[in-house]
């Protein structure tokens, strides 16, 4: 019975790690060119525009306050600063805004409940993980959700 109580917490852990890709940088470019392929253009332009406002944003902030993270990363360049820097959470910015737009875009029940888990998730692996403090967290989702409302204002 100890064998399947282990691999049972091996299996969760390597989906919980798992979950923090759908916060990832590169799957908000691979899911935004698939909403451009897909002719969704509103969508994409939307995803686009919330994407270069958090460029600016996340390195403007991580430029004048850079904070450790929970395991301290080493960083020599500039680049690997921005990432090292805990303060605002990226994967809880992208996973906020992509859960919010497609929400805004398709009105859809299961859609309203599953991005939330989707995004409670990826939040809870990035805090499980060491990689951010609860703050950090806090901080990217008030940001997507301010650049989210911005840009369903402005556009």
């Amino acid at each position: 019975m100890k064998h399947n109580n282990i691999l049972s917490k091996k299996i969760i852990k390597y989906f919980i790690d798992d979950i923090s890709i759908f916060g990832s940088i590169s799957f908000y470019w691979v899911f935004s060119a698939a909403v451009f392929f897909l002719g969704l253009y509103e969508l994409f332009n939307r995803l686009a525009y919330c994407f270069l406002i958090s460029i600016i944003v996340v390195i403007a902030i991580k430029s004048v306050h850079y904070k450790d993270r929970p395991q301290k990363e080493e960083f020599t360049i500039f680049m690997e600063k921005m990432i090292a820097s805990s303060f605002p959470s990226t994967h809880s910015i992208n996973i906020t805004l992509i859960s919010i737009l497609l929400i805004y875009t398709f009105s859809y029940n299961w859609l309203m409940v599953m991005m939330p888990i989707i995004a409670f998730l990826v939040y809870l692996q990035r805090y499980i993980s060491k990689k951010h403090f609860i703050i950090d967290i806090i901080g990217g989702i008030l940001i997507g959700v301010a650049e989210a409302v911005f840009v369903l204002k402005v556009l």
